[in-house]
């Protein structure tokens, strides 16, 4: 119930040697070999990100090294002040104190030829940096070294859009589209955002984990469930902290403006 759960996944140990393209490396080689870029656009604002987590699963069905990477943020700031208090209220109750913000990007590595076979992270569907809302968009990208594809996932796995994009680079890099540290997949100009944000690479321990609660966090191919019933009560939680809220204050404006528009007549 306290969302302090251990990994339900093996992951491998950073010292193991692994061969990726007949090369044996260790797998945190690996993870510093293929490190994600992550930049901000100068006209945005975030706290700053505070570490570059990261652990490594074998995984046998797609014959590829998935590396998981999360970036640690020290708090996401939503553009609405009283939002933004009783937000960080919900998130201080259901994740935990400190208030971090954490976000994640999986990169599988063949082991064949070490290129990029799989990619995913969550971006989003606004391009407006301070939208009020940002629905989660679930990407995952697949390639077979010459062709690549860019799926968008419904909230169940299932594919709601596709279409064909160049290969990953093996070095990717990532904008921060969002208050929310949504992501969104750079090419090689990086168009408008010019600020490349400096994280330290660190291995993500067992007890950072469940410290940290990674069980309720964002999470890709390997996650880690919690009991329906707490799935529930969060959902409840949320509705009731901000929901409702979020209702008088949407009604509160509609009733304003109709005031307004009456009173002008």
């Amino acid at each position: 119930m306290t969302g302090h759960l251990p990994r339900r996944y093996k992951v491998l140990d950073p010292n193991q040697q692994i061969e990726i393209s007949g090369v044996f490396l260790t797998v945190e080689e690996v993870a510093k070999r293929y490190k994600p870029h992550f930049y901000m656009r100068s006209d945005t604002f975030s706290p700053p990100a505070l570490m570059l987590w990261w652990h490594a699963v074998d995984d046998q069905e797609n014959r590829s090294l998935a590396l998981i990477y999360h970036v640690l943020w020290e708090d996401e700031i939503h553009p609405n002040p009283i939002i933004h208090n009783i937000y960080r209220l919900y998130r201080a109750l259901y994740y935990g104190i400190p208030v971090r913000d954490i976000e994640y990007v999986q990169i599988n590595i063949s082991y064949e030829d070490g290129s990029i076979r799989r990619v995913r992270y969550e971006g989003t569907f606004s391009d407006d940096y301070y939208a009020p809302i940002h629905k989660h968009k679930m990407v995952l990208i697949t390639s077979d070294g010459n062709n690549a594809t860019e799926h968008i996932l419904q909230n169940d796995g299932s594919v709601q859009s596709s279409r064909n994009i160049p290969p990953p680079e093996n070095h990717l890099c990532f904008g921060v589209a969002s208050w929310s540290h949504q992501f969104v997949l750079l090419n090689s100009n990086k168009s408008s955002y010019d600020s490349k944000i400096l994280i330290p690479l660190k291995f993500l321990s067992d007890g950072e984990y469940q410290k940290y609660k990674f069980s309720r966090r964002s999470q890709g191919d390997f996650v880690t469930d919690e009991h329906s019933l707490v799935v529930f009560m969060s959902g409840f939680l949320f509705f009731f902290l901000l929901g409702v809220p979020y209702m008088v204050w949407r009604l509160h404006f509609f009733v304003s403006r109709r005031f307004l528009v009456c009173s002008k007549q």
